[in-house]
């Protein structure tokens, strides 16, 4: 008995989709047998509050203790979770005595999820063991002058250097820092002119125009919400984790290939400010600029430092270039998480022992 027209076309259309849903369940099993695609970040609601001041968005929950919990990387591994904890003023580490007791040298360090620490625990951000480093090290410049140096973190994710500006110029140099150091990361040319709200769960929103960064960032993020069982299935697939993780990679590259000339000079114009202000304080002023963690540095990001480096060097503020840092490096073994290519302990620890040879030591 021969099938009719119709019957052989729902035939061929279920065998095609037969095929496909085969194809993609092999596929599936293959990822999670060899190419294991972890669960990123766990995001963390009332991490952030909306700030007052001016040209600042958002700013840390201070007084605050949560954890950044990390899905397993392997499937013999159980995952890991870092303590975060945020002093009175919304900084990230211990509370400081103000003002400074006699003796004391402290030092303001600006930046973003870079010098905040995004994934590593308090005392291996490069920002603690620079500290460390200055206090303990013979060669220490300021441990020879002074009887501790102190730094405070004000670093907060995704903030860039017009926003650390503002903060430098209201509320940063009301601590009376002895210096301050600018954390810059490749991606902080652009700027972005995202509004932002805190959402019902208490997560950090756009509200109108998309900032790149944020959604860049919240890519490898897992918000712990009611789902529904089909939900809870897309959300567990190791493919759709590769996808958007290729995905990430792609819109990263292209946000760096694609900077404007007026977010660049909105960055320049800050960097300068940040010089006037820190030269009418009577303070130094260093920067260190970071790329992405990786071996070797992309063209768009080589040329972007250089032209930073170029401002820094006509404006005689001394400046350091952090990818020497890592040189020679493989940049798996420098990550935080598979899913978060922020820089890991190693790095910092990499980080620190840069900045403190290139500024604070004499070379005894």
């Amino acid at each position: 008995m021969s099938l009719t027209a119709g019957k052989k076309t729902l035939f061929a259309v279920i065998t095609v989709i037969s095929a496909l849903l085969i194809s993609i369940v092999a596929m599936e099993l293959i990822i999670r047998i060899i190419y294991f695609q972890p669960r990123g970040r766990v995001a963390v609601p009332h991490e952030f509050r909306l700030s007052d001041l001016d040209g600042v968005p958002y700013e840390l929950t201070p007084d605050h203790t949560y954890e950044w919990v990390y899905g397993p990387r392997s499937f013999f591994d159980t995952g890991f979770s870092i303590p975060v904890r945020t002093n009175s003023h919304g900084y990230r580490g211990k509370d400081l005595v103000e003002p400074a007791p006699d003796g004391v040298y402290r030092i303001l360090v600006l930046g973003d999820s870079f010098t905040l620490g995004l994934g590593v625990r308090e005392e291996h951000i490069w920002v603690s063991q620079l500290e460390h480093l200055l206090n303990t090290r013979k060669t220490s410049v300021l441990r020879r002058k002074h009887n501790q140096i102190e730094i405070m973190n004000t670093g907060v994710g995704s903030w860039n250097t017009v926003v650390q500006y503002h903060f430098l110029r209201q509320k940063g140099l009301r601590h009376n820092p002895d210096a301050v150091i600018l954390g810059f990361f490749v991606n902080d040319f652009h700027v972005g002119n995202g509004h932002f709200a805190i959402d019902d769960n208490g997560f950090l929103v756009t509200t109108s125009e998309a900032d790149t960064r944020l959604q860049l960032q919240a890519l490898l993020y897992e918000k712990e919400t009611k789902r529904s069982i089909i939900r809870r299935l897309i959300d567990s697939s190791h493919l759709i984790r590769w996808a958007s993780g290729r995905n990430m990679v792609f819109q990263d590259q292209k946000l760096m290939a694609t900077y404007n000339r007026k977010d660049k000079q909105r960055v320049f114009d800050a960097v300068r400010g940040m010089q006037v202000l820190t030269r009418e304080a009577g303070i130094p002023f260093y920067v260190c600029m970071f790329p992405h963690v990786q071996n070797i540095v992309p063209p768009h990001d080589q040329q972007v430092l250089d032209e930073l480096a170029e401002l820094c060097y006509s404006l005689q503020i001394p400046f350091v270039r952090m990818e020497k840092a890592l040189k020679n490096m493989e940049a798996e073994t420098l990550w935080v998480h598979p899913r978060d290519h922020h820089p890991d302990a190693t790095a910092h620890a990499l980080y620190a022992d840069h900045i403190f040879t290139s500024f604070f030591c004499d070379g005894m």
